[in-house]
């Protein structure tokens, strides 16, 4: 089948929330899909508004938001839902970075005391002094990417 769902015209004149999963922001398959689901309800009538989950370990999906951060967290994710115009554009600085983090994100960090890169070699942090960083595509986005922790068993003494 082709086209939107049959089903679809229950939701024809309300107001709908929309929410895929986490990685909406970083995945472009995941939001196209959204963008076209919204344009649909838009063209039937609907209010739509976009919840984005937040990036949480073992999260994909809603349900595995509400049964990790639980209902009252679920509740701000939907207080906080925004009209589809309101998102960032895909190429925006902001949408970089998070695309940039999503795929180096636990092997690169920018020292910004240290103005420098560093990477995970696997065993320990060691500071970029090839330059290879640079050569990514998304970091044009800025020094700004690469804010999330590393994980657990990468954080060393004297990094910050």
């Amino acid at each position: 089948m082709t086209g939107a769902l049959p089903d679809l015209a229950v939701c024809d004149g309300r107001t709908v929330y929309v929410c895929l999963d986490a990685n909406a922001a970083t995945n472009g398959m995941v939001r196209q899909a959204r963008a076209a689901l919204c344009k649909e309800l838009a063209g039937r009538g609907c209010k739509v508004k976009i919840c984005n989950l937040p990036l949480a370990d073992g999260v994909n999906g809603p349900d595995d938001y509400i049964g990790v951060c639980g209902d009252d967290a679920m509740g701000k994710v939907i207080a906080e839902a925004v009209e589809p115009d309101a998102e960032l554009p895909e190429f925006a600085d902001d949408a970089l970075a998070l695309a940039f983090t999503e795929k180096y994100g636990d092997d690169l960090r920018y020292i910004d005391a240290w103005g420098r890169w560093c990477y995970w070699n696997g065993h320990l942090w060691e500071t970029d002094n090839t330059l290879s960083v640079s050569t990514r595509p998304a970091l044009c986005a800025g020094k700004r990417l690469v804010r999330r922790k590393p994980k657990a068993q990468r954080s060393a003494p004297g990094l910050p």
